[in-house]
């Protein structure tokens, strides 16, 4: 394994690539906070990929032979998915988070209910979040 590590710090050094070694944070955090902008195309190896469509970026998890060939070529193949979109409109109650929203309706549509799909989530519920796990000040998004 030592030997597995050192090759891939080579050749992040050789490509220009950071390494973010052990105890430097979790993959799709990493990604969210220091890397992923708006309209970005994002693969990545872990199955929590996809938090990066919260910033705006069509973001997926996809399996090692995929991912190596998208590093390796800088391009990828993937089929455009459909759009489910989630109108939420009503004020959450106290104690209840973002978080639990997003259960609720995976809850509803199944584990398989959106899989090769994006998701889009707008209304009055959605316009109040502050984007902390709260609830701030109304803005309008266009809807």
């Amino acid at each position: 394994m030592a030997n597995w590590h050192k090759k891939v710090r080579e050749f992040a050094e050789q490509v220009g690539v950071k390494v973010h070694d052990v105890g430097n944070g979790i993959l799709h955090q990493v990604a969210a906070e220091s890397y992923i902008e708006p309209g970005w195309i994002v693969v990545g190896g872990d199955s929590h990929t996809c938090t990066g469509g919260a910033f705006g970026a069509l973001a997926t998890g996809m399996g090692s032979t995929d991912l190596g060939v998208a590093i390796a070529q800088g391009k990828t193949w993937m089929r455009v998915p459909e759009t489910l979109k989630f109108q939420v409109g009503g004020e959450m109650p106290r104690g209840v988070y973002p978080k639990d929203l997003v259960l609720y309706i995976i809850g509803q549509i199944t584990a398989d209910g959106a899989t090769y799909h994006a998701m889009e989530f707008c209304g009055s519920t959605i316009e109040t979040m502050d984007g902390r796990g709260g609830w701030g000040e109304v803005r309008d998004c266009g809807i």
